[in-house]
C-alpha cells in the first residue's frame, strides 16, 4: 500500500497524465502542481516512466478489484453483464487518446504489459460470465464462449489503437461500445435482447 506522499503523486500524475498525456508534462510541473520538490517526487519515483509504471499497476488492481465485485455479485447474467460494460467504458473513458499514444511511442514495454492485461482479463472476466449467459438463455446455446472471447480480445487489441482511432473520428467509449454492440448482438437471444436494450 503506497503511502500517503506516493499516493498523492500517484493521484495528481494519473489525473494529469490520463487527460493529457505524459510525454510532454514535465516533473517540474508535477511538483509545482503537487506543491512538493522534484527531489520528493524522486525519492518515491527513480523517472517518469517509473511513475508511469505506477499507476499503471494501480489502475490494473482496481479494475481487477471492480470487475470481480461484478462477477461476484447475487445477481443474474443481464445484471453482471450490464456492471462490467459499465465498468469498461468508464474506465476507457478516464484515458485521453494522447495518453495511449504516450503509452505506445514512449513506454513500449508498459503499453506491451498492457495489451497483455487486456488480453488476459477479457477471457479471465467474459469466459465464465458467457457460460453464465447460456445457462440462463441470454446467450445462445450454439455460441461457444472461447470463440466470442477471442473475438472482442482481437476486436479491443485491433480496433482501440490511437492510430485506428484517428482515422475512425470517434471517443474510445464510442468505439468500445461499438465493438460489444456488434459482437453481443450477434450472440445474445431475443430475451437477452428484451433485456438488455
Amino acid at each position: 500500500m503506497p503511502n500517503s506522499t506516493e499516493g498523492r503523486i500517484l493521484d495528481a500524475a494519473e489525473r494529469i497524465f490520463l487527460s493529457r498525456g505524459f510525454h510532454r508534462v514535465s516533473m517540474d510541473e508535477l511538483a509545482r502542481e503537487l506543491a512538493m520538490s522534484k527531489k520528493t517526487l524522486y525519492a518515491h519515483f527513480a523517472s517518469k516512466d517509473d511513475l508511469v509504471a505506477g499507476i499503471m499497476r494501480r489502475r490494473v488492481r482496481r479494475v481487477d478489484a471492480e470487475f470481480q465485485a461484478v462477477l461476484a455479485m447475487e445477481a443474474g447474467f443481464d445484471e453482471k453483464v450490464r456492471g462490467l460494460m459499465l465498468g469498461m467504458q468508464r474506465r476507457l473513458g478516464e484515458v485521453s487518446p494522447a495518453f495511449i499514444d504516450d503509452l505506445r511511442r514512449y513506454t513500449p514495454e508498459i503499453f506491451r504489459i498492457v495489451e497483455e492485461y487486456r488480453a488476459q482479463a477479457i477471457p479471465k472476466y467474459l469466459g465464465g460470465l458467457l457460460e453464465e449467459g447460456i445457462r440462463e438463455g441470454f446467450i445462445r446455446e450454439d455460441v461457444k464462449p472461447a470463440m466470442v472471447v477471442r473475438m472482442l480480445v482481437a476486436c479491443v487489441q485491433g480496433i482501440l489503437r490511437v492510430d485506428h482511432m484517428m482515422t475512425l473520428d470517434m471517443p474510445p467509449v464510442q468505439a468500445l461500445d461499438t465493438i460489444l454492440r456488434v459482437i453481443f448482438q450477434g450472440v445474445f437471444t431475443a430475451k437477452a435482447r428484451e433485456v438488455l436494450s
